[in-house]
């Protein structure tokens, strides 16, 4: 690692990090080595939205600012161009799910600026440190990014519409998604696109000891101290979206 005068740290692929990046990335490495050490440590929240898929919704458009919209093969997707944070594209391949899963991207020509990822059986919930079964007709919604330098120009939206025509066109009846608190920018956009907030799952883990609390958007919370029992309640909760 290098240092450059304008306090940007590059990593090996030679694509700057911002400060945001730096601590992201440093504070991995620092509980990368405490679980190689046997001591895993999580702090962890997200957000949960569901959304009915309509088949007679108007198609996703084709382009956003000149870039094409749509599904892509996983080959495809490793041999774009990405002009940001490696890890990004790294991790979205190595973190994916069991299950039946697409690709949509943003691109020009070889240059991918944005992606998502369909997800159908499975729901992989890296971030939560499981993975949970996804009723049939019911398709998770991971992965969503934009490349920094082009994001604020409808690439996000557009995204979401292509998920959403994907979806319908291979029979799927309702998707889920799920985003940090802080994303203040994802949770806009899915108010502005009709998605309903479910609810919200905090995460906390030292070691073995493993605590989850859902506070769905009614009712009470729920407090559980396993994996398998959280995932059961994701199950339940992922069925009764497609029931209504």
């Amino acid at each position: 690692m290098t240092a450059s005068m304008t306090g940007r740290t590059a990593h090996q692929s030679g694509v700057p990090m911002n400060r945001t990046e730096q601590f992201l990335y440093y504070g991995g490495r620092i509980l990368d080595r405490l679980e190689q050490g046997g001591l895993p440590l999580r702090a962890r929240s997200l957000l949960f939205y569901e959304r009915a898929v309509v088949p007679e919704r108007h198609a996703a458009p084709d382009s956003a600012g000149g870039r094409i919209i749509g599904p892509v093969s996983e080959e495809q997707f490793r041999a774009f161009r990405w002009a940001a944070n490696p890890n990004v594209v790294r991790d979205a391949l190595a973190r994916r799910g069991t299950g039946r899963r697409w690709v949509i991207a943003a691109r020009r020509g070889e240059q991918m600026d944005a992606f998502c990822w369909l997800e159908a059986d499975a729901a992989d919930m890296f971030f939560l440190d499981m993975e949970y079964r996804l009723s049939v007709g019911t398709h998770y919604l991971a992965r969503v990014w934009v490349c920094p330098d082009h994001r604020g120009h409808g690439i996000g939206r557009a995204l979401l519409l292509a998920a959403e025509s994907l979806a319908a066109d291979v029979g799927t009846t309702s998707l889920l998604a799920a985003c940090v608190p802080r994303n203040t920018a994802m949770r806009r956009l899915f108010a502005e696109l009709g998605w309903t907030y479910q609810q919200r799952i905090d995460y906390r883990r030292v070691g073995p000891v493993v605590w989850f609390r859902l506070r769905p958007a009614s009712g009470r919370s729920v407090h559980v101290w396993s994996h398998s029992a959280a995932a059961r309640l994701l199950e339940a909760r992922a069925a009764d979206a497609v029931r209504n």
